[in-house]
């Protein structure tokens, strides 16, 4: 939606392969009905699978407007202060906009023993937090909650908990008991407006969230 709209987005995940994070990308761009399914004998299950003149007009389409970081590139040790670095990097060189930090908990810390692992936590969402001012960018950090059933609210974020004081937007994504997914604004500090939810249905196959049957479609 962002390279959509003209900014260009970077990316940085702790957790997913850039191959993986690659897949995931495409198959949300594609929509439902660009993708297929397909018998994978090898772990009994189906898998998703494009066409390559799909694959192809989507690489062409986001080619040079997201950038996505390999993080085996960068040393365990040094990871958070390396992500900030990278950011400022992607901004004066590249023209990011948007970003996305996948996430909080896969962030180690350089030279941080455990009674200041939360202290360390809080100056890197500060960092962040004074980085999206500074440049005026928008930046996504994922943090996981605690629990995974029943409404999130601030205690239920893992990790330190200035990362919701810090944060000038704060959104949780849950999926409920009927099978449908709300999407809520716990916090949003220009308006003053929180506890707005909007409920949404899921696609596990292209990995999209929709409302309305515009939404569905959309390609």
């Amino acid at each position: 939606e962002a390279i959509e709209q003209g900014y260009k987005v970077f990316s940085y995940s702790g957790e997913l392969k850039l191959e993986t994070f690659r897949n995931w990308l495409e198959r949300q761009i594609a929509g439902e009905e660009h993708i297929g399914l397909i018998d994978d004998r090898e772990y009994g299950r189906k898998q998703t699978t494009m066409s390559q003149e799909v694959v192809n007009g989507i690489r062409k389409w986001y080619d040079g407007k997201i950038y996505c970081y390999d993080n085996r590139l960068i040393y365990e040790n040094a990871e958070a202060n390396s992500v900030t670095n990278l950011l400022i990097e992607a901004i004066l060189k590249n023209g990011c906009r948007v970003f996305l930090i996948d996430n909080l908990m896969t962030c180690s810390f350089e030279n941080t023993m455990q009674t200041d692992y939360y202290k360390a936590q809080s100056d890197f969402v500060g960092k962040l937090s004074y980085i999206a001012k500074a440049y005026n960018v928008h930046i996504h950090l994922v943090a996981h909650p605690r629990k995974t059933k029943g409404d999130i609210e601030q205690d239920d974020i893992s990790g330190t908990s200035d990362t919701f004081k810090r944060a000038d937007n704060v959104i949780s994504v849950q999926r409920n008991d009927d099978g449908s997914n709300t999407i809520r604004v716990m916090k949003c500090r220009e308006t003053g407006n929180n506890d707005e939810q909007v409920k949404c249905t899921f696609l596990p196959k292209s990995k999209r969230f929709f409302q309305s049957d515009k939404e569905f479609s959309k390609y």
